[in-house]
């Protein structure tokens, strides 16, 4: 069983349970919230937002609720996507993961994925980089945010023997392929502090990073 396999039959399950009390009161230092309160993308009734982990889409019941946008959620856990299931948000739709390549919606504004490349496993990266980037269109922007180490670290992952957690950077493959950084925070993972690159410690670095996907700029 390799690490998405881990996360599929009951990891993810397991980690959503630990963590529903903190999801429930993140509103107020969410980063992807805090970027996207700045106004790009200018986000509205006529946008479409999908995000790929999205546990039981309080993030997109937030975006909703600021912005009246289109919210599209999948993730590896049934349970966070059965409690996500009573909130009564008609333009909220959620899934299971093994739903993705059917209900990942049209025209997508905007495309979150925020601390899911550090759970999945080697093997599988490449293709979900691959299916990622189909989500984007061009011009279309991508929101990530994951742990930004000086170099790739593997760490033990100490819920489950035998699992890790894959710290790297995540925004070179994208921009290699074509993306530009429109806004960028870098923070401490533990303490939720906005700071520069050299003044966090390698473990604790993070970032939230917004993306555009430009194969060409306009001239």
């Amino acid at each position: 069983m390799n690490q998405g396999d881990a996360f599929r039959n009951g990891e993810g399950d397991a980690w959503f349970h630990r963590n529903k009390a903190a999801l429930d009161r993140a509103e107020a230092d969410d980063m992807p919230l805090r970027l996207l309160a700045e106004g790009i993308p200018p986000l509205d009734h006529r946008s479409t937002v999908f995000e790929i982990g999205c546990a039981n889409g309080w993030r997109l019941r937030k975006l909703y609720q600021r912005y009246g946008c289109h919210g599209y959620g999948i993730d590896v856990s049934k349970a966070a996507i059965q409690d996500g299931y009573q909130w009564p948000v008609s333009l909220l739709s959620i899934a299971p993961a093994s739903d993705a390549l059917h209900f990942a919606p049209h025209n997508i504004d905007l495309t979150i994925v925020y601390f899911v490349f550090h759970w999945i496993d080697r093997v599988e990266m490449m293709a979900s980089l691959e299916s990622i980037d189909s989500c984007v269109p061009n011009r279309g922007f991508l929101l990530i945010g994951d742990f930004l180490p000086e170099i790739p670290t593997e760490v033990p992952y100490h819920h489950q023997e035998g699992l890790f957690t894959f710290k790297a950077d995540y925004i070179s493959p994208f921009l290699a392929a074509g993306y530009r950084i429109r806004k960028e925070i870098i923070f401490n993972h533990d303490t939720n502090e906005v700071g520069d690159l050299a003044e966090i410690p390698d473990h604790q670095r993070a970032h939230c990073t917004l993306l555009q996907k430009v194969y060409q700029w306009e001239t």
